[in-house]
C-alpha cells in the first residue's frame, strides 16, 4: 500500500511539473502572439501613412503646380543672370 502511494505521489508530481512546463510555454507563446500583433498594428499604421503620402504626392495640385512653375521661372532667370555677367 505504501509503495502504491509513493508511486501515485511521484506520478502526481511529474504531472504537475508537466502542467507547469506547458503553462509556461503557453504564456511565452501568448506573449509572442501579442508582440506580433503589436508589430502588425504598427506596420498597418505605417502602410496607411505611406499610402496617404503617396496619394497626396500623386494628386495634381494647382497650388503646387503654380509653385513649381514659379520655381522653374526663377531658375531660368538665375541662369540668364549668370550668362549676362
Amino acid at each position: 500500500m505504501a509503495l502504491r502511494l509513493k508511486t501515485l505521489k511521484r506520478q502526481l508530481d511529474e504531472a504537475e511539473e508537466e502542467i507547469e512546463r506547458l503553462e509556461n510555454s503557453r504564456k511565452k507563446l501568448q506573449r509572442d502572439v501579442e508582440e506580433q500583433q503589436e508589430i502588425s498594428d504598427q506596420l498597418k499604421t505605417e502602410i496607411c501613412g505611406l499610402r496617404n503620402h503617396i496619394r497626396h504626392n500623386t494628386r495634381p495640385n494647382k497650388a503646387q503646380s503654380s509653385a513649381d512653375e514659379d520655381d522653374e521661372e526663377e531658375e531660368d532667370e538665375d541662369e540668364t543672370d549668370v550668362t549676362l555677367k
